[in-house]
């Protein structure tokens, strides 16, 4: 009787730390970040992960690339028994995977980590959006447990398809209330990170709202910004994975 209990006991502890362990991922605490939001022809992309809490977990990751390609292709067509053929432009989608990075082991909140920085802008696709993706592994199970994604553009490009998207710094309202400008989710579930070299000097999770899906609103007690200083600002969308980072930003706070 007693092997039986502690059987079950040790399959609701396990089952236990499963469902943390889900929760952890689902939670949203880790996001891509990038060095930039918006390239020229030859500039390189930085793709790296960010924990917005600890991670007590090992892990490893895969990076992608995904963007759309005019290709021809012949169509036949059959209709009334008349047969039709001709060539027609489309757009199809092509991925580019990067190979599986190393087991990460107990990132700590705020830590980051460099996963790649082999892209570079100007491979055949000017004037496109890249769709980066992160997939996240179990480090022993191999079971994918998550997947990250950021839209980062050429310039002046239409930016198809994303989701979140920084473009630039808005407006300044007051010392407590600034908004940017992109392409955002009004039900989306945001936190926003300012960044100094790659260091966090703020993370927000409240008074963060989308306004029609064009301008984040930022809302705050107070900044902890030097307005003659330029920051990186990171926003990650918790639901969906969704991040987008725009570079080099002064935030004209005044003190």
């Amino acid at each position: 009787m007693r092997k039986g209990i502690s059987f079950f006991a040790a399959l609701l502890l396990l089952a236990l730390a499963n469902i943390s362990a889900s929760a952890q991922w689902q939670n949203g605490n880790l996001a891509i970040k990038t060095n930039g939001s918006s390239f020229r022809s030859g500039d390189q992309l930085k793709v790296e992960i960010i924990a917005l809490e600890t991670i007590p977990e090992a892990f490893y990751t895969q990076v992608s690339y995904s963007y759309n390609i005019k290709v021809m292709r012949h169509i036949v067509e059959e209709k009334d028994g008349n047969k039709t053929e001709r060539d027609e432009e489309v757009e199809e989608t092509t991925t580019r995977k990067r190979k599986e990075g190393p087991i990460l082991l107990n990132i700590e909140k705020h830590q980051s980590q460099l996963l790649d920085d082999s892209w570079h802008f100007g491979e055949g696709v000017m004037g496109r959006c890249i769709t980066v993706t992160v997939d996240i592994f179990r480090a022993y199970t191999k079971e994918r447990v998550g997947s990250l994604s950021s839209c980062v553009c050429y310039q002046e490009s239409l930016m198809p398809g994303c989701r979140t998207f920084l473009r630039s710094f808005k407006k300044f309202h007051s010392n407590t209330w600034i908004s940017f400008d992109g392409i955002f989710s009004v039900d989306a579930r945001y936190s926003v990170l300012l960044l100094d070299e790659g260091k966090v000097v703020q993370f927000l999770n409240t008074g963060i709202y989308a306004n029609e899906g064009k301008e984040l609103n930022v809302s705050v007690t107070e900044f902890n910004v030097d307005a003659t200083k330029n920051y990186d600002v990171l926003v990650h969308d918790h639901l969906t994975g969704n991040s987008s980072t725009l570079a080099k930003v002064i935030i004209p706070i005044s003190k």
